[in-house]
């Protein structure tokens, strides 16, 4: 194994490693905004009902 076929191994390594880490922070990111709209949702609605009831 030479040195070209290791710093290729590397870098398909690296860049593998680093398409992870982004979709798991994107896959975090969306689950977190997507909790932060739920409840802001939520919480319109709730108002809404009250406003509705009364």
């Amino acid at each position: 194994m030479n040195l070209k076929q290791l710093w290729t191994g590397l870098i398909t390594n690296l860049s593998f490693i680093l398409f992870l880490f982004g979709l798991i922070t994107f896959v975090v990111a969306a689950s977190l905004i997507n909790f932060i709209v739920g409840w802001v949702v939520a919480g319109i609605a709730l108002i809404f009902l009250a406003y509705a009831i009364s």
